[in-house]
């Protein structure tokens, strides 16, 4: 007699078989290429993943956001050279954030979350920040709804991992998972670094599909590395997760020693990544965190920030004729390594524009708003306001009324923030949470003030997964909190 098991496998080979070799045929005769075809595969199955359970998906979406610029070189390479090609590829990640979206929105529907009213205003305020940064982006209108898709799309991950991540131990896991599947990036990086680049990544550049891949390749005498990422910049979450790598060795008291070793190589490729901001993030991201840790330091923090900040747009100009030559020459070190990495020359692109904020003259109640402005120009080195930052860019394109805007939006929720994580009474669990925010906050006030990096993967996907940690942990607390304020019910004697 045939069991009901027996004929449920046989009906499942009978359409595993056909299914697979359908699909098969499918990626093999994809006209971009079958890497291109595997890719599209890879994104539906991760979509799909993330539709149904968006919980899981959050884990699966890492490595597509981590390596898809790979793909994409490969697709190229050994497929079709087109930008076809490139932007089948590319469009996975952002097709995968939609459904991790729309699967939390479905499970709403269907009972399965309750619709969480922070994800809601959460989500509210990144449609306003996405308009916004459309509004302030120089160019056209592909190059400004690019810019706002990048960075407001990643940004859904802080409302998404407050929602669907429910304590912060699977919070840690999110980021270790995230250490762990970016180690062979970095790893190859410093191969770059000591043995060149791959035929395969020449052979990309080549191509001219990627402007910024052929410049970082055959525009510098010695290129950065940038492992298996799209861009050097995008290399320098290397300091992000160095920093989170170097924390989960020394958490607890004692060290682990596996991440000890996980922490040596994020230190190897710091070093091998060879730029300034980088170098020093380890140690910026632990004194901001040490700082938040206390209402007093997180106070004089944001006074010496500022007032930095305010002393730099001040003496810009002196700074930029003068300064950096005398920096220089005071820090400078006689091998290849320090010469490149302690010269502040470079800094002189964010001069430029910390000089038009300290002129009267680029201050005006709505900047170009409302203003027609010239389709699809792109500012270079030699125009009048040509600018490396976001503060500036704010007030070019929108005036003072922006500009306060801004800074009274960002105020507010920096008030917030540090109100909710100074209620955590745990000291553990507050030093993790100052630690998390650190990461996220540090990397995102160096785009804000010297150049814009949120719309660089994966450095954007870790600057909104640290906030996200950061939000679940003080979910978390404030759970917490409501269970300490119930008080039992005591029933009468008498009514028992």
């Amino acid at each position: 007699m045939i069991s009901g098991s027996n004929i449920s496998r046989a009906l499942g080979i009978l359409i595993a078989v056909p299914a697979s070799l359908i699909i098969a045929f499918w990626v093999m005769t994809n006209p971009t290429g079958a890497i291109s075809g595997l890719s599209k595969l890879l994104t539906i199955t991760i979509a799909f993943i993330a539709l149904v359970n968006p919980k899981r998906g959050l884990i699966f979406i890492i490595p597509q956001i981590l390596y898809t610029d790979e793909i994409k070189r490969l697709a190229v390479y050994y497929g079709a050279v087109s930008y076809s090609t490139v932007y089948e590829v590319l469009l996975g990640p952002i097709i995968s954030i939609l459904m991790l979206n729309a699967g939390y929105l479905a499970g709403v529907v269907f009972g399965r979350y309750s619709l969480s009213k922070n994800w809601v205003l959460a989500t509210l305020l990144i449609g306003v920040i996405c308009v916004a940064i459309a509004g302030t982006t120089t160019g056209g209108i592909a190059t400004r709804a690019q810019a706002a898709l990048n960075i407001g799309l990643y940004m859904t991950f802080i409302p998404l991992m407050g929602v669907l991540i429910n304590d912060a131990q699977e919070a840690r896991q999110m980021m270790k998972v995230q250490l762990w599947m970016a180690l062979p990036s970095i790893a190859w990086g410093i191969q770059q670094y000591y043995n060149g680049f791959s035929p395969l990544e020449y052979g990309y550049a080549r191509t001219g599909l990627s402007p910024v891949h052929f410049a970082q390749l055959f525009g510098y005498e010695k290129p950065r590395p940038f492992g298996f990422f799209g861009s050097a910049t995008g290399y320098s979450c290397v300091g992000i997760y160095g920093a989170l790598s170097l924390y989960f060795t020394l958490k607890g008291g004692k060290i682990n020693l596996l991440f000890l070793l996980v922490t040596l190589v994020y230190l190897m490729g710091i070093f091998v990544y060879k730029a300034r901001g980088c170098t020093l993030i380890i140690p910026i991201i632990f004194f901001g965190a040490w700082c938040f840790n206390g209402r007093i330091r997180t106070l004089g923090y944001y006074v010496t920030v500022g007032s930095l900040l305010f002393s730099g747009i001040i003496f810009a100009e002196k700074l930029l004729y003068v300064g950096l030559n005398k920096i220089n020459q005071a820090i400078a070190v006689n091998t290849d390594w320090g010469r490149e990495v302690l010269n502040v020359s470079t800094f002189s692109d964010r001069l430029k524009g910390w000089i038009l904020l300290g002129k009267p003259s680029t201050y005006s109640p709505f900047g170009r708003l409302f203003e027609k402005g010239e389709e699809g120009r792109i500012v270079g080195q030699n125009d009048a306001d040509f600018h490396h930052d976001i503060i500036t860019s704010i007030v070019l394109e929108t005036g003072v009324v922006g500009l306060l805007l801004t800074v009274g939006i960002g105020a507010f929720f920096l008030f917030k923030t540090h109100s909710y994580l100074l209620r955590i009474q745990s000291p553990a669990r507050r030093w993790e949470a100052s630690m998390f925010l650190a990461c996220g906050f540090t990397v995102s006030v160096i785009s804000i003030t010297t150049g814009n990096i949120f719309t660089t993967v994966p450095l954007n996907f870790a600057i909104w997964t640290a906030f996200g940690s950061f939000a679940v942990l003080c979910k978390e607390n404030e759970a917490l909190l409501l269970e300490e304020k119930v008080e039992p019910v005591i029933v009468p004697a008498t009514a028992r």
